[in-house]
């Protein structure tokens, strides 16, 4: 079952309100979430949180992305999205760099 782009754009709006409420918004700038196809060819959504440029190493380490996942995936849920999340944290610059396909 195909979700709606507007329901994506919510519930990346209601992420990043999620990170801010949490105390997890200082180094997140953005909140993407975009439809995806995964390598089987099951449907799922992309998840692109970009990080400000300064991001200290220490908040790029997989305990603190995790609470940003979480807060992220708990808004998926509230828009009821279903759909499996593959996450990429990246500065504007790593994405200028190299951006992600689109798939």
């Amino acid at each position: 079952m195909k979700t709606s782009e507007s329901t994506l754009k919510g519930a990346g709006k209601l992420a990043q309100d999620n990170l801010k409420r949490a105390g997890l918004g200082t180094y997140v700038r953005g909140v993407r979430i975009s439809p995806y196809t995964d390598s089987d060819g099951e449907e799922a959504v992309r998840v692109v949180v970009t990080l400000a440029e300064n991001t200290p190493t220490e908040e790029r380490r997989y305990p603190r992305l995790w609470r940003v996942e979480d807060a992220i995936r708990t808004a998926l849920r509230k828009k009821a999205i279903t759909l499996w999340p593959y996450f990429w944290f990246r500065t504007p610059s790593e994405l200028r760099q190299a951006p992600l396909c689109e798939a």
